[in-house]
C-alpha cells in the first residue's frame, strides 16, 4: 500500500508540473467524455420526448388509420358497433384540412404562404390522453374555450405569424375556398401535444384547432371525412390488444396499433439518432485518446533521465510501467469529471438544434446513465491509451541514457507495439460495444475497421507531406523552415491531418446535400411544372371568370398558365377486386416481401384523387409506357407506374368511383404513366371534361408569371375575383428549404464538435512540439530570431496541415455528395450536384482558422520565452 501511495504521489507531483502539456491533455479526454455525456443524454432526451408516456404519444390506447386516407360514415358506424363491449369511446381527427389566413395589412403571416393546417377535432374527448394546454387563457384546455362555432384555438407559432391575441378575428380562407370569420379563443402552449398522425408539417407553419361545427362552414363534405380514430378502453389487461384485433379484422382498411406497439416504433426510429449520436461522441474521444498517446509519448521522452536515474537506483520495468499507468488513470479521472461538467453544459445548446431536428420540444434533464458511463469510458481510455508510451518509459536503458544524456525514446520491438495496438484496439472496441447499447460486436468492428482505415490514410499524408516537404515555394524563409519541420515530423503532422479530415468531410458533406437537394427540387419543379403561382377555385362559374381573364392577358406578367381539375372520390372497385380485397392483396405482397408500409396511413389514398388535365400537358410532364396510351375519351384514364406496382394494375383494368352523391364513374386504364419528376406527379389521371362532371370538383390555374410581378399579380386576381386562393408556389420550396435547413443544423453541431475535438489535438500536437523543441527555439532567439519569427514558422507549419486536411476533407466530400446526388431523381430528371464556392472557401478557412487558432493559444507563451533561461535549463 505505502509503495501504491509513493506512485501516485510521485505521478501526481509530475502532472501538476506539467503545466500546459497537462492542461491539453486533461482537454483532450474532457472533450471526448463530454461529447459522449451530451450526445448520450440528448439521446435520452429524445426517446423521451418522441416515445415517452405511450397513450399521451398516441393520444389513446388504440390508433387507428386508414389505409385508404379517410373513413367512411359507414366504417366509423363499425367502429361505433364495438362500443361499450370492445371499446369505450372513440373520437376523431380530420388532418388533411387547412385555411389561409393573412395578416391585417393583407401581407401574408408567415413565408409559406399563410397556410396553415386546422385539425378537426371533438373538444369534449380529444384526446383521451395527454395535454392540450392553452397559455392563454392560463391553464384553460380545448373543451374550455372550443364551446361556439366559428371559433379557432391557434399555436403559439401561428400566433405569433398572424399576431393575434385571444379575442382578436381573422378573416380565414379554407382550401376549398370558402372565407369564415373566426374568434381566436386560445393560443397554446408550445409543450402541447398535435394529433398522433400529423404529418410535420404543423410543427413548421404552425396550426390550428376547430369544431365539426366550424368546418362545415369551411370546408366541402368529402373534405370532413376522419383520418385517424382514436380508441379508448377499459384498464383491464389486454384489453387494448382485444380492441386491436377486434377493429383491424373489421375490414383491411383498417389498420389498428395500440400505444404501446406505436411507442415500440417510435423508439425503434429514436434509436437510430441515439446511435448516430454515440458514433459522434466515440469519434470525439478516439481524438482526445490520440492526444493522450502523444502527451505522454514526449512526457517520457522529456524524463528519459529522470526514468534512467530511477531505474538506475533500482526501479524495476513492472514498476515504471505501474507510475505511468497510474498518471494516465489521473489524467483520465480529471479529464473525466471536466468533460461531465461540460457535456452536462453542451446537452443544452445540443437539445435547442435537435429540437428543430425532431421538431419537438426538448427540456434539460439529468441523466445518470451517461455520467457514469463517460467517467468510466473517460478512464479506462486514458488508462489503455497510456499503455504504449508506459511501455516505452520501461524500456529505457539507464546506462545509455545516462551517458549520452539522450531524450530519444528507445527502440520497442514491431511485436510488441502491435500487441499493445491490438489490445488498446480490442479495449477501445468493447467501450464502443457498451456505448452502443451492448452490441459488443459491431464495437469491435468499427474499431478494428477504424484503426486499419486510419493507419492507410496517416501513411498516405505521410507521404503526402514528404512529398510537400520537398517541394521549395517562394514563401520566404519562415516558410521554408516549417516545411522542413513537417517533413521530419511526419508522423503526428500526418495524424493531425486526419482529424481535420474527418470533421471538414462531415460538415462539407453535410452542406453540399442539403445545397444539392435543394438546387434538385427547384430544378425539377421548374422543369416538370414550370410555374410559379396558382389560383384555386370551387366554384365554376368564378372559374370561367378566372380562365377569360387568363386568356386575355388581364393578369399582370402573366406568360402562360395551365389548367387542370381534381376531385376526391371513393373507389369502390379496381381491377375486379373490391377496394377492401385491392388493399388486402396489396398488404398481403407487403408482408412477404417485409415491406410494412402502409399506404394512407398520413395523407389521402392515392388511388381516390383524381386529375383531369389535357393530354399535352399530361404527356409533357412524363411519357405513357409502351403497350399503353394516354386517355382518348372521357371514360379512359392513366395510372401511374408506382400506383400500376402497388395494386397490380394494369392496361384494359376498370376502376369504379363513386361520388358523396352515390352516382358512379367506370373508367378503363388505358396507360402507365412514367413519371419525368419526383417532384410533380399525377398518380391518376382523366380528361377535364370528366372531373367537370363531378361534384365538389376544384380548379387549379398554374401561372408562370414574370420574375419580381407574382405579388402584383396575386394582387390583382385576389381583388378581382374575391374568395379564390392565389398562393406563390414559392411557399413549396421555402417550407422543404426550411425543413433541410432544420435538419441539417444538427448534423452540422455533430461535425463541428468532431472538429473542434481536432483543434484541441492541435493546440495539444503544437504544445508538445514546442516543448521538444525548446532547445532550437532557443538557438534561433539567440543568434537573432525574435518571438514573432518563431511563432510564425510554427503558424505556417499548421496552416499547411489544417489547409491540406481541410481540402482533402473537401474532395472526399465532393465525391460522397456525388454519389449521394445520382440516387436522387430519375433518368430524365436526375440530382443536381451543388457545390457552393463560398462552401469550399468557408471550409478551408474554418480549417486552417481552427488550425491557427489552436497553434497561437498554445505556443504563443513558449515563443515568449527568453534564449537564455531555455539554454541554461536545457
Amino acid at each position: 500500500m505505502q509503495t501504491l501511495i509513493l506512485y501516485f504521489k510521485y505521478a501526481w507531483r509530475s502532472i501538476w508540473r506539467g503545466g500546459q502539456r497537462t492542461f491539453f491533455a486533461i482537454l483532450c479526454i474532457a472533450v471526448g467524455v463530454g461529447s459522449i455525456v451530451a450526445l448520450q443524454s440528448t439521446g435520452y432526451s429524445i426517446q423521451d420526448a418522441v416515445a415517452g408516456d405511450a397513450r399521451a404519444n398516441s393520444q389513446a390506447d388504440v390508433l387507428v388509420i386508414s389505409r385508404e386516407g379517410s373513413f367512411s360514415s359507414q366504417n366509423l358506424a363499425k367502429i361505433d358497433a364495438l362500443k361499450p363491449t370492445i371499446i369505450e369511446d372513440y373520437t376523431t381527427s380530420v388532418n388533411s384540412t387547412g385555411i389561409t389566413v393573412y395578416k391585417a395589412d393583407g401581407n401574408k403571416s408567415n413565408e409559406f404562404g399563410s397556410n396553415y393546417p386546422s385539425f378537426v377535432v371533438d373538444p369534449a374527448k380529444y384526446p383521451f390522453y395527454g395535454i392540450v394546454e392553452l397559455q392563454s387563457p392560463k391553464g384553460k384546455h380545448l373543451k374550455d374555450v372550443l364551446t361556439e362555432p366559428n371559433q379557432i384555438v391557434v399555436n403559439e407559432k401561428m400566433d405569433n405569424s398572424i399576431g393575434a391575441k385571444v379575442g382578436d378575428t381573422i378573416k380565414a380562407l379554407s382550401n376549398d375556398n370558402k372565407i369564415q370569420t373566426l374568434t381566436v379563443v386560445g393560443i397554446l402552449t408550445t409543450k402541447s401535444l398535435t394529433p398522433a398522425t400529423d404529418t410535420g408539417q404543423a410543427g413548421f407553419t404552425g396550426y390550428g384547432y376547430i369544431t365539426m361545427d366550424t368546418a362545415k362552414g369551411l370546408f366541402n363534405p368529402e373534405t370532413l371525412l376522419a383520418q385517424s380514430v382514436f380508441i379508448k378502453t377499459s384498464n383491464v389487461k389486454n384489453v387494448d390488444v382485444k380492441a386491436r384485433d377486434t377493429i383491424n379484422a373489421l375490414s383491411p382498411s383498417f389498420n389498428a396499433q395500440t400505444s404501446t406497439e406505436r411507442n415500440d416504433q417510435l423508439k425503434q426510429a429514436s434509436k437510430g439518432i441515439s446511435d448516430l449520436l454515440s458514433y459522434v461522441g466515440l469519434l470525439s474521444l478516439l481524438i482526445g485518446s490520440v492526444g493522450v498517446v502523444n502527451t505522454m509519448l514526449v512526457v517520457v521522452g522529456r524524463r528519459s533521465t529522470e526514468i534512467a536515474t530511477l531505474k538506475a537506483l533500482g526501479m524495476e520495468v513492472g514498476q515504471t510501467v505501474q507510475v505511468f499507468m497510474i498518471e494516465s488513470a489521473i489524467l483520465g479521472f480529471i479529464g473525466s469529471v471536466v468533460g461531465v461538467i461540460l457535456g452536462e453544459l453542451l446537452t443544452t445548446v445540443i437539445n435547442k438544434v435537435a429540437a428543430n431536428f425532431i421538431n419537438s420540444e426538448l427540456s434539460y434533464q439529468f441523466y445518470l446513465q451517461p455520467v457514469i458511463l463517460g467517467l468510466i469510458v473517460g478512464i479506462v481510455t486514458a488508462v489503455v491509451f497510456g499503455l504504449l508510451p508506459a511501455y516505452s518509459a520501461s524500456k529505457i536503458p539507464p546506462a545509455q541514457v545516462l551517458r549520452q544524456k539522450t531524450n530519444a525514446l528507445p527502440r520497442i520491438s514491431i511485436w510488441a507495439t502491435l500487441f499493445i495496438i491490438g489490445v488498446m484496439t480490442l479495449v477501445m472496441g468493447l467501450l464502443a460495444g457498451v456505448i452502443l447499447d451492448g452490441q459488443l460486436i459491431l464495437g469491435l468492428i468499427i474499431a478494428f475497421a477504424t484503426l486499419v482505415s486510419c493507419t492507410i490514410l496517416v501513411l498516405i499524408f505521410s507521404g503526402i507531406l514528404w512529398i510537400v516537404g520537398k517541394i521549395p515555394l517562394p514563401l520566404g524563409l519562415n516558410y521554408k523552415m516549417a516545411r522542413r519541420n513537417l517533413s521530419r515530423g511526419r508522423a503526428k503532422s500526418a495524424t493531425t491531418m486526419l482529424v481535420m479530415l474527418v470533421g471538414i468531410f462531415a460538415m462539407a458533406l453535410v452542406f453540399i446535400l442539403a445545397s444539392s437537394l435543394k438546387e434538385t427540387i427547384q430544378v425539377s419543379l421548374a422543369k416538370s411544372f414550370g410555374y410559379n403561382a396558382q389560383i384555386s377555385s370551387t366554384d365554376d362559374a368564378q372559374s370561367n371568370a378566372i380562365k377569360q381573364a387568363l386568356d386575355n392577358k388581364k393578369v399582370p406578367g402573366l406568360q402562360k398558365y395551365l389548367l387542370d381539375e381534381r376531385a376526391v372520390l371513393q373507389l369502390v372497385s379496381a381491377g375486379g377486386l373490391t377496394t377492401d380485397q385491392l388493399i388486402a392483396e396489396k398488404i398481403k405482397r407487403d408482408q412477404a416481401s417485409g415491406n410494412n408500409n402502409n399506404n394512407g396511413s398520413f395523407g389521402s389514398f392515392e388511388l381516390a384523387n383524381l386529375a383531369g388535365l389535357p393530354q399535352t400537358d399530361l404527356l409533357s410532364l412524363g411519357t405513357v409506357k409502351s403497350g399503353g396510351q394516354a386517355y382518348q375519351n372521357d371514360d379512359q384514364m392513366i395510372i401511374s407506374e408506382s400506383v400500376s406496382d402497388s395494386y397490380k394494375l394494369k392496361v384494359g383494368d376498370q376502376m369504379v368511383y363513386q361520388d358523396v352523391n352515390g352516382k358512379q364513374y367506370t373508367l378503363t386504364i388505358t396507360g402507365i404513366f412514367v413519371n419525368k419528376s419526383f417532384i410533380v406527379i399525377f398518380p391518376i389521371a382523366t380528361t377535364l371534361n370528366r372531373i367537370q362532371t363531378m361534384p365538389n370538383h376544384a380548379t387549379d390555374f398554374n401561372l408562370t408569371i414574370e420574375n419580381g410581378r407574382v405579388d402584383e399579380a396575386l394582387k390583382y386576381v385576389q381583388s378581382t375575383f374575391p374568395g379564390v386562393s392565389a398562393s406563390d408556389l414559392s411557399f413549396i420550396s421555402n417550407i422543404i428549404n426550411s425543413i433541410i435547413d432544420n435538419i441539417t443544423a444538427f448534423p452540422v453541431l455533430l461535425a463541428f464538435l468532431s472538429l473542434i475535438a481536432g483543434a484541441i489535438l492541435i493546440a495539444n500536437n503544437v504544445a508538445l512540439a514546442v516543448l521538444e523543441r525548446r532547445t532550437e527555439m532557443g538557438v534561433m532567439k539567440s543568434i537573432g530570431a525574435d518571438s514573432v519569427r518563431v511563432l510564425s514558422i510554427i503558424n505556417w507549419e499548421t496552416a499547411i496541415v489544417g489547409f491540406l486536411g481541410g481540402l482533402f476533407g473537401l474532395g472526399l466530400a465532393i465525391m460522397a455528395g456525388a454519389i449521394g446526388v445520382a440516387q436522387l431523381g430519375t433518368k430524365d430528371d436526375p440530382g443536381v450536384l451543388s457545390i457552393s464556392p463560398l462552401i469550399i472557401l468557408g471550409m478551408l478557412v474554418l480549417a486552417v482558422g481552427l488550425a491557427l487558432a489552436a497553434t497561437i493559444a498554445s505556443a504563443w507563451g513558449a515563443a515568449q520565452e527568453k534564449p537564455m533561461v531555455v539554454l541554461r535549463y536545457e
